[in-house]
């Protein structure tokens, strides 16, 4: 399959194709930039992926449609590429992103920086000199790449801006400073924005903010940054806008930066749907999570209600104007990454999930219409992961010494709506007790199993779970056999 993006550009207004399995699919883009000073009309909203180097979903079924204007149309797409690891060695950094120009060309790229606590930047006083030595490097590298973050989630663990917004404050201080004057950095000329935030979210209580300003003080002629960037999964999570309104509210009102805020970018966006073996504090929202696996058409509904949210946000205010949905890596997008109804717009066993097929459509005038079959097609649940149960008895639950005892289970098969049932189970089960392991039994074709054992004198509590390509059981079965 042919993942590349070639580009052209006529007039204002920039054209891409979109290559895949041969065929060119024409893609008209207009990036709205929005007027210096004015927000962006509500409705005028450029949609996004984020990504971490990895375009592996180019090689998912559809995905030529999150590219075309019928389908979810993106126009632009971030990437979070580490920092240099010196400023005389930028190999890593500039091949991925070269990488990244090679799908989508420089004019469709937003790339933003990551430094790690354990890279060589992040060595105490070893960031600030990093990144005023390598952007510049970059920046001549690329010069077409517009949009720059300084260091993506920096108020996040395991990071040198950990728990100082002063330190990620002048990241961006100095980005703008380089971006703002490129004749003194040796940058060929042109529009670049560094955005700020990054995900920042309300972890730093408004220091961030505070910080820049106080260093905008310090620099003449340096302007306020005009576009900032939240990363609000936990609205798109509970199918709310709280934590969007708030951060726009409290950018708003930071003394020094809130009255130059033009654009707020929401550039990671995504909600991966919890099964009951990986609940979300409850304190946090409900949304079905807990029973997704369980009962897959509160999942369904719950899926719809995320994405429906997803799309929603630019109403929260006019200057969200971009909105970015994060593709997770293709290494943890297993069948438990989230379940069943894990929203990844893909998953390592090539299967579309619901939250993909929404986003997918987002133009359809009813998104409500979606059924559960349309969600996620019958051909594909063989393809999907979900929870069973067990059951089971013991021959006896009391014997003497050396005699042997017999456990036999069973599996159920699954169903992904009443009357839709998924492939029987076709793995294997293990029996173990506290002490030893007792062996692995291949279910048959009616998904039972069972095996014979000698225990040791005393209580043993037998227990009896899955290794199958598709189930996963929320517990194992579990029997108490006392030999006297």
């Amino acid at each position: 399959m042919s993942n590349s993006l070639n580009i052209g550009r006529t007039g204002q207004h920039h054209r891409w194709r979109v290559s895949a399995r041969g065929a060119l699919l024409a893609v008209l883009i207009l990036l709205a930039l929005g007027s210096p000073g004015v927000a962006p009309a509500a409705g005028s909203v450029t949609w996004g992926l984020s990504l971490q180097s990895d375009w592996s979903f180019l090689g998912e079924p559809g995905s030529a449609q999150l590219f075309s204007p019928t389908g979810y149309d993106a126009t632009i797409v971030r990437d979070i590429v580490p920092y240099c690891q010196s400023s005389s060695d930028c190999a890593q950094t500039s091949s991925q992103i070269q990488t990244d120009v090679s799908h989508v060309g420089q004019g469709m790229l937003f790339i933003t920086l990551q430094c790690l606590s354990s890279a060589p930047c992040g060595a105490t006083g070893q960031t600030e000199n990093n990144l005023k030595a390598t952007l510049p490097q970059l920046m001549t590298q690329f010069p077409n790449i517009a949009y720059w973050g300084m260091q993506n989630e920096p108020a996040a663990g395991g990071k040198p801006t950990t728990n100082s917004p002063i330190l990620a404050s002048k990241l961006w201080l100095d980005g703008a400073t380089i971006a703002q004057n490129p004749a003194t950095y040796g940058i060929p000329p042109g529009t670049r924005v560094i955005v700020a935030g990054e995900g920042l979210g309300g972890t730093y209580t408004g220091q961030y903010e505070t910080s820049i300003a106080a260093g905008l003080s310090h620099r003449p002629g340096l302007n306020a940054p005009t576009t900032w960037s939240l990363h609000s999964y936990n609205d798109v999570i509970c199918a709310q806008t709280t934590m969007t309104a708030a951060f726009r509210d409290q950018l708003l009102a930071a003394p020094g930066v809130g009255p130059a805020v033009q654009h707020i970018w929401l550039s990671e966006e995504g909600v991966h749907l919890a099964s009951p073996a990986q609940k979300v504090s409850p304190s946090l929202c409900q949304n079905g999570k807990d029973t997704v696996s369980s009962t897959p058409t509160l999942a369904a509904a719950a899926q719809i209600k995320s994405a429906d949210t997803f799309l929603s946000l630019p109403s929260v205010d006019k200057r969200i104007d971009h909105v970015f949905y994060y593709t997770a890596d293709a290494p943890s997008a297993h069948c438990w990454a989230g379940g069943l109804w894990d929203s990844s717009l893909y998953s390592a066993l090539s299967t579309q999930r619901p939250t993909y097929s929404v986003l997918v459509n987002h133009r359809n005038p009813n998104p409500g219409s979606y059924t559960l079959s349309t969600l996620l097609p019958p051909s594909e649940w063989q393809n999907a992961c979900g929870l069973t149960s067990i059951s089971g008895q013991a021959s006896a639950t009391s014997v003497n010494q050396g005699q042997p005892v017999t456990i036999s289970v069973r599996v159920a098969r699954g169903n992904v709506a009443p009357g839709q049932s998924l492939p029987m189970p076709s793995g294997q089960i293990h029996f173990y007790d506290a002490t030893q392991d007792l062996g692995w039994a291949q279910l048959n074709s009616a998904g039972a199993t069972s095996t014979t054992v000698v225990l040791p004198v005393g209580s043993n509590t037998v227990q009896a779970d899955l290794a199958d390509p598709i189930y996963k059981l929320p517990n194992p079965y579990s029997v108490t056999v006392t030999v006297r």
